[in-house]
C-alpha cells in the first residue's frame, strides 16, 4: 500500500474539484478528503472508490447538504451520507464489476 501515491492522487482530485468553490465549502471538502486519506492509511478505502465519494460530496455540498463519507450506521458503513432540511441521502458507491444476472 503506497500512501504517497494515494495522497498525491487525492490532492489532485481535490484541487480540480475545489477550484471556484467558496472557502467554506472548500474547507468542508478538504476535511472529507483528509478523512479518506486517514481511512486509506488504515486499509479501509481504495482510490477509485474515494475519488467517486469526493466527487459526490462536492456536488452535494454545493446543493446545501451536510456531507460525511464512510459513516457508520448501525454497525454498517455507508459511503456517502448527506443531510439537508430533514432529508437524508445515503449513497453506496460501486466501482468494481457487477455481473448481470439474467
Amino acid at each position: 500500500m503506497n500512501c504517497g501515491i494515494f495522497v498525491r492522487d487525492m490532492n489532485v482530485v481535490f484541487e480540480r474539484l475545489s477550484g471556484g468553490l467558496e472557502s467554506g465549502l472548500r474547507v468542508r471538502l478538504e476535511s472529507l478528503k483528509n478523512r479518506l486519506v486517514r481511512l486509506y492509511r488504515n486499509g479501509k478505502v481504495k482510490i477509485n472508490h474515494s475519488v467517486v465519494e469526493l466527487v459526490l460530496a462536492k456536488h452535494l455540498l454545493e446543493a446545501g447538504y451536510e456531507v460525511d463519507v464512510e459513516r457508520c450506521l448501525n454497525g454498517l458503513s455507508c459511503d456517502v451520507y448527506a443531510v439537508r432540511d430533514e432529508r437524508i441521502l445515503i449513497v453506496e458507491v460501486e466501482t468494481g464489476f457487477i455481473p448481470l444476472i439474467v
